[in-house]
């Protein structure tokens, strides 16, 4: 009997896999709406209904792996929108070159 509940349980965990990445468990989580609606229509059963409705499938794994890609595209934007070496060099001051260093000839 142990054999039969332990391949329910394994039926179960197949059957709530994400269709997309196909790792991660399909959860179910409810939105800002459900969750006001449960607190302020509770007392008239409406807000279970809007709670039980308004719940949606959340993969944590495709969650961080399409957060994790939105924010890699940033970083490279950004870097390639800050990039100094773009930039002209600074000009130098050969005086204070030579002073600091001591060689005339360091900057031609």
């Amino acid at each position: 009997m142990a054999t039969n509940f332990s391949a329910d349980i394994v039926g179960r965990n197949v059957k709530n896999t994400c269709p997309e990445c196909l790792t991660g468990t399909i959860q179910k989580c409810s939105t800002l709406t459900g969750k006001l609606g449960l607190y302020g229509l509770w007392w008239c059963c409406i807000g279970f209904l809007i709670y039980k409705l308004s719940l949606y499938d959340y993969c944590e794994f495709c969650y961080q792996a399409h957060f994790e890609q939105k924010s890699r595209e940033k970083r490279i934007t950004q870097l390639l929108m800050d990039d100094k070496s773009l930039y002209e060099p600074p000009d130098v001051d050969r005086e204070r070159l030579k002073r600091k260093y001591g060689i005339e000839n360091l900057v031609q």
